[in-house]
């Protein structure tokens, strides 16, 4: 499936943080554009429904978990995923994440094999095979346990970037 249909919006305000980020979504094929501050990415999503969001935490003003709360109160927007990527390191921090509509959550830096993997299964809804970046909220000790069993010898998770899904 061609993935320059799908359009990708990431707000963050490390204005370098969200350039890269752009960058390499485009180099997948991506169509994808960056907002620097949450208030700039509504307005955007206003204007134009993107078809999935990444998202930095910890931004000036408006942060991202308001952003959440204000996307989803789009109507047009409640369906599209909301990607948290962020430094914010705290069980805490996931649970608001999980509470303002946040489905996943990837520690900064994000691993792009990663990244590219939960994409492709978030908005281009193929088969990929997950299991081996993953981890589900609820039942982690299980999904790890798959991931020890389908990979390489020698090759451990990395537990900085694995997606977390909150849901």
């Amino acid at each position: 499936m061609d993935v320059a249909q799908f359009h990708i919006l990431v707000v963050d305000d490390y204005l370098d943080a969200a350039d890269s980020t752009v960058e390499l979504l485009t180099i997948w094929g991506y169509d994808a554009i960056a907002c620097y501050s949450g208030a700039t990415g509504i307005e955007y999503a206003r204007a134009r429904r993107p078809d999935a969001v990444l998202l930095d935490l910890a931004m000036p003003n408006m942060d991202g978990f308001q952003f959440a709360r204000l996307f989803q109160k789009m109507p047009e927007c409640r369906s599209v995923p909301l990607i948290a990527l962020s430094g914010l390191t705290s069980n805490a921090y996931r649970a608001r994440a999980r509470e303002v509509g946040i489905s996943h959550y990837l520690l900064k830096p994000a691993d792009p094999t990663c990244l590219k993997n939960l994409l492709a299964h978030e908005i281009v809804t193929t088969s990929v095979p997950l299991s081996l970046c993953v981890v589900t909220f609820h039942r982690p000790t299980v999904e790890l346990q798959r991931f020890k069993q389908r990979s390489p010898r020698g090759v451990t998770p990395h537990a900085r970037s694995a997606p977390i899904t909150l849901g």
